[in-house]
């Protein structure tokens, strides 16, 4: 129970990722993901993908490789941790698709600090050509997207995108790719415990990248996204690897393309009153009243025949018991063929198939009354809900779903108007603040300024007032002296 409980999860994890359901996962997330598109709105392209099972027949079908690639069970190694190592893995039918998404795993790890060298993602018009361009050709005509975990400047992985011509030249001496790129980001997908998830979405002539390093594409970080890029039909998918020294090992784990936007599937004529058999055929649920008492008296005598066995007769009880058990297990056994037949002949009966009283007449008309009436023997319909019942109860909660939705929306718009009138009271309190704290300034500096006077004047006042006291000290000291040369003088005239 355990492992069918495992399978049965591993069959919804990956029939979610291939969109079977619908893709809208919580916008969580830093995962704000400006171009996903429901499942409705995307078709699997088995061809141009690969995942587990990788191969059949030894080889990945639609799919070629070349240089020193590693075909693991479960992951493409296209360049292991040797030196001087690499390979590519290219589609072998070119897209069709004027509008498409791609889902790649990928894993880059290593011994090293820093990497060695990484991997390169290519929607190219050529194919299958080595190259100084991790493992691939250069002055390619298309996209490349490189995952440069040994980022000769800043030594950190980095992803960057480049468009050629297939005239522009990126391998040469002397020439810095990094002015040619249109998309560029530093995320940390180089020795991380999962595969790391890709998302390339080309749409509305719009490229756009998402990667989730860690956790399975439950939160995917914007890489980039660049508008008026023109990336026609017929071109091929591709990913390659090199490695340097210290080297790293580059492996793809899936490789999963989505057309979107997809056209109508075309949709055959139906037989005549074929919607109708096939709802009569959804409404039969139960047995009728008179096949339940059928089935009740074949018990009854079932229960009848095995006491009659137990009962009596001139066996042992060992044989009646035995004989009993018999019975019971031939009618038991034979009940359940006697209901698995009403079943079917019901079932029979409600796609339009005659009865077996008809068919004893070699009556074959049609059961169904023209216009669409259903015939008296036909079975009632069950006591649970119809399937109209059923549709309109869940067109009520798509309804509900939908106004709730459309409140949260208002709600939130609500909520983006306040705060944008609360950053707009926020700007001019700092505005006013700004100039209060000017008026304080100036104010402080003419304080400042009275008060080096002030202190000026009183200095020269202090000044001014020692002046005098010394003059004062010095005239009552010339006084004194007077005053006492004349009391001498007084004193020796009079002696």
């Amino acid at each position: 129970m355990k492992g069918a409980t495992l399978v049965l999860v591993s069959y919804l994890i990956h029939a979610a990722h291939a969109g079977i359901f619908s893709k809208h996962a919580s916008k969580d997330d830093n995962a704000s993901v400006p171009d996903d598109v429901k499942a409705a709105d995307m078709r699997f392209d088995y061809k141009l993908s690969f995942k587990e099972p990788l191969y059949y027949n030894d080889e990945i079908p639609f799919w070629n490789v070349q240089g020193d690639v590693i075909k693991a069970s479960d992951r493409v190694r296209l360049a292991p941790s040797v030196p001087g190592q690499k390979g590519a893995i290219w589609s072998a039918i070119p897209n069709e698709h004027d509008e498409w998404q791609v889902d790649m795993k990928m894993s880059i790890a290593g011994s090293q600090v820093h990497g060695g060298r990484g991997l390169a993602f290519w929607y190219t018009k050529d194919r299958m050509e080595e190259g100084p361009i991790f493992g691939s050709k250069d002055a390619w005509d298309g996209l490349s997207i490189w995952f440069d975990s040994a980022n000769p400047k800043t030594h950190t992985p980095t992803i960057m995108a480049f468009l050629n011509d297939g005239h522009a030249q990126f391998a040469s001496a002397g020439i810095d790719p990094s002015k040619r790129l249109f998309g560029e980001c530093k995320v940390d997908y180089r020795n991380t415990f999962m595969p790391a998830l890709v998302r390339i979405t080309y749409r509305d002539n719009t490229l756009t990248l998402l990667i989730d390093p860690s956790s399975n594409g439950a939160y995917f970080h914007p890489c980039f996204q660049q508008t008026n890029v023109i990336l026609p039909k017929g071109y091929y998918f591709g990913v390659s690897a090199a490695s340097s020294n210290p080297a790293d090992d580059h492996d793809v784990s899936s490789f999963e393309t989505f057309q979107l936007n997809p056209p109508a599937r075309v949709s055959h004529k139906k037989r005549p009153k074929e919607d109708e058999l096939n709802e009569r055929g959804q409404q039969f649920t139960e047995l009728s009243d008179e096949h339940r008492k059928k089935i009740e008296e074949a018990e009854f005598e079932v229960r009848r025949l095995r006491g009659g066995a137990s009962g009596g007769g001139g066996g042992t009880p060992n044989m009646a018991s035995e004989t009993s058990a018999t019975l019971g297990i031939i009618f038991d056994t034979q009940q359940r063929m006697m209901e698995n037949v009403l079943i079917s002949q019901l079932q029979l009966e409600a796609l339009g198939a005659p009865s077996p009283e008809k068919v004893l007449t070699h009556d074959f008309s049609q059961p169904i009354n023209p216009g669409g009436a259903k015939n008296a023997d036909a079975p009632s319909p069950p006591n649970g809900l119809s399937l109209d019942q059923l549709k309109t109860e869940a067109a009520s909660i798509v309804s509900r779903l939908e106004q709730q939705s459309v409140r949260y929306e208002e709600q939130i718009r609500s909520l983006q108007d306040t705060m944008g009138r609360v950053e707009t009271l926020i700007q001019t309190l700092d505005k006013r603040l700004t100039l209060q704290s000017s008026n304080i300034h100036g104010k402080l500096s003419e304080i400042t300024k009275e008060s080096a006077e002030a202190k000026g004047t009183l200095s020269s006042l202090v000044r001014y007032i020692i002046y005098a006291i010394g003059l004062q000290a010095v005239v009552g000291f010339a006084v004194y002296a007077y005053y006492k040369v004349r009391v001498e003088k007084n004193e020796k005239k009079f002696l």
